[in-house]
């Protein structure tokens, strides 16, 4: 039995999903974006975080919550609460996981990434991610196998230790709101 899932969706706009961290909740994933970019941000939490309960027995993996965001989208979209077609996700570090998963299991919902942080390494479409230096992967090897796999994707870096958390949060926004307003790869083809 899968959870009943708790979200928000704040906003006017174009549709963006929102995906939080491990110990995040969907405040965390609706701060993601700067309070000025006109966007209809959904935000749920996922199994275990916020508003949603962890139900034994259900798998904790991607897969499943990517399941979870894409049930949330078919319904919100069902209600009438989101456009019909293919969206940004943008996730940091376990929601970007769970964003790339998406877009493999249902690319009808995603249009375009944006991960920050991302806890993931199989890219499989035209992508903007976001990385920190002290990633495990090291940024320009990461570039270099992005550029393989998606020809003209882009690579932004973020550091991971900033002087101060609100620092952090606003090259956060900056990078986001960036990826959000620019063309993606192929629609700059």
């Amino acid at each position: 039995m899968r959870p009943a899932i708790g979200y928000a969706v704040t906003g006017n706009g174009p549709a963006v999903l929102l995906l939080h961290g491990l110990g995040g909740d969907r405040q965390q994933a609706l701060g993601l974006l700067p309070d000025d970019i006109h966007a209809t941000r959904i935000a749920p939490d996922m199994p275990g975080h916020g508003h949603t309960d962890l139900v034994a027995g259900e798998p904790v993996t991607f897969a499943a919550f990517a399941a979870l965001a894409a049930d949330l989208l078919d319904t919100l979209r069902q209600q009438q609460r989101r456009p019909a077609g293919a969206m940004p996700a943008v996730g940091v570090s376990m929601g970007a996981g769970i964003a790339a998963t998406l877009a493999a299991i249902r690319p009808d919902l995603v249009e375009r990434l944006v991960l920050i942080r991302a806890a993931y390494r199989n890219l499989t479409m035209d992508t903007l991610v976001v990385a920190a230096p002290h990633d495990p992967v090291h940024p320009d090897k990461l570039a270099r196998v992005l550029h393989r796999w998606i020809p003209g994707a882009r690579l932004v870096i973020v550091p991971r230790k900033m002087p101060d958390a609100a620092e952090h949060q606003l090259a956060v926004q900056r990078v986001a709101a960036t990826a959000l307003a620019s063309p993606s790869p192929s629609e700059s083809r």
